[in-house]
């Protein structure tokens, strides 16, 4: 559980915390900015949980970036619309990962 509740702090962290405001403006345009935010959050919950003692698994983190990728892509189009919806996304994958042993 202890573990679970890292991931979601780290979304968090990574997902609004560690973005700038030149990602959150221009992440929904521009593919290059969003593979930034994703390259940062993707990193911000690594460290944290390595620092924590846990080892994501590769597939884990590239599967958690890919999804966040697309997520964030979807709402930059407008496809994804809410927020809730997009931060649901993220954490749904995360609890699917977690629950596999991938994160």
């Amino acid at each position: 559980m202890e573990r679970l509740l890292l991931l979601v702090t780290t979304h968090f962290i990574g997902d609004f915390a560690f973005q700038s405001e030149w990602m959150a403006k221009c992440k929904g345009t521009s593919r290059e900015v969003l593979f930034y935010h994703v390259a940062t959050y993707v990193s911000a919950m690594y460290a944290f949980m390595l620092a924590s003692g846990y080892h994501p698994t590769p597939q884990g983190i590239l599967v958690d970036g890919a999804v966040h990728f697309l997520a964030d892509g979807l709402k930059g189009r407008g496809i994804v619309k809410s927020i809730w919806l997009d931060q649901c996304i993220h954490l749904a994958t995360r609890l699917a990962l977690w629950q596999v042993g991938w994160l």
